[in-house]
């Protein structure tokens, strides 16, 4: 759990212009960052513009912009960095993508919240659903131990999941992307499930009862 007092400081450091206060945090939540950007992050965009590329420039822009940032807690920064997010993976998706710009234009001049298509909102939606502990970890103090989670787990292991949960792709499709067959993606998927609960309840063993 992150501990309160500590992030505030942290947050009030780095506002004031502390580089090593803001590398830490921006380090720290790189692996958020990933996640909402592959959240929001499909379909054509995703063939065109490589994800890493996207968080890099989120955390560049957090970096430049961190004095408007006014929260001083954990939940009101990953607010705040997720916003930044989905306004890059917006830009990116104007750029690339000419026949949605009417669309994407509307949506960059509404006032930055989470509804339905962004991807701090997806990944909120996957914890949800998730039969796993995590599902009460997004949205609250715990949400990093969730992303740090996926983080171990190994790269298919986190890649079926990814795929399923925030693509929404069938297991036909996974398997073919993944170059196994439907039924070894589905096992595939239930394992990492099943490790994603073990990654979790190692670091929250009270979740056990």
């Amino acid at each position: 759990m992150t501990d309160a007092k500590p992030m505030a400081e942290m947050l009030r450091r780095a506002v004031a212009g502390e580089a090593a206060a803001l590398e830490a945090l921006l380090t720290r939540y790189r692996d958020y960052v990933r996640l909402v950007v592959r959240a929001r992050c499909r379909g054509q965009l995703r063939q065109r513009v490589d994800n890493s590329d996207l968080v890099q420039e989120t955390l560049m822009r957090a970096a430049q912009h961190i004095d408007e940032f006014r929260g001083q807690s954990e939940e009101e920064w990953r607010a705040w960095l997720g916003c930044i997010a989905d306004r890059e993976v917006i830009r990116q998706l104007r750029r690339h993508l000419g026949a949605e710009r009417r669309a994407l234009r509307r949506e960059q001049g509404e006032p930055c919240r989470q509804d339905a298509s962004s991807g701090q909102s997806r990944l909120e939606q996957w914890a949800r659903t998730n039969s796993t502990p995590s599902a009460a970890a997004i949205g609250n103090e715990r949400a990093l131990q969730l992303v740090h989670a996926l983080a171990c787990l190994p790269d298919d292991y986190r890649e079926v999941l990814e795929l399923r949960h925030f693509e929404g792709l069938p297991f036909a499709d996974i398997g073919q992307l993944l170059g196994r067959t439907a039924g070894a993606a589905r096992v595939l998927w239930t394992r990492a499930l099943k490790q994603l609960r073990d990654e979790i309840l190692r670091e929250n063993p009270h979740d056990r009862a």
